[in-house]
């Protein structure tokens, strides 16, 4: 199992079909984790959750995933099955416990609202990084003349 540190850098990325706005995004598990606070696991029928897909069954991730530890999913966010529940951590403890023959399985749940504030961070960094290049391209235009 990684350790606890690192597992809080990892994040879920919002590409391709799993983007929320124009362009690729992405949210720490420490972010999540720190708007889970104290609240309870509720168990969720697999049919209600929208998850990435999993092609490599063989790797130490999908291996060595503990699923005693319950999942993450905002519900109402969008997601590419318009189901009830994104799944924004959890991608190979749920495959495992499908293939163990599970239906449902525990998820710490976020509003959409919450999930949604935790992309406006990247968006407002995002906007910050494409204005301050622009700004910067600018004053070199100016300064050559162009």
């Amino acid at each position: 199992m990684v350790g606890e540190n690192s597992y809080l850098n990892f994040v879920h990325a919002c590409c391709g079909d799993w983007r929320v706005k124009d362009f690729d995004q992405h949210i720490t598990i420490g972010k999540m984790l720190s708007l889970i606070g104290s609240r309870d696991p509720v168990r969720i029928n697999f049919s209600e959750v929208c998850h990435k897909k999993l092609s490599n069954f063989d790797c130490p991730r999908y291996i060595n995933c503990d699923t005693s530890f319950p999942c993450i999913a905002a519900e109402g966010a969008p997601n590419p099955e318009g189901k009830k529940y994104r799944v924004c951590d959890g991608k190979h403890r749920i495959h495992k416990l499908k293939n163990e023959g599970e239906s449902s399985g525990l998820f710490y749940v976020l509003t959409a609202d919450e999930f949604n504030s935790l992309l406006w961070v990247i968006i407002k960094k995002f906007f910050f990084y494409k204005n301050l290049v622009s700004l910067f391209y600018w004053n070199i235009s100016i300064k050559d003349g162009t």
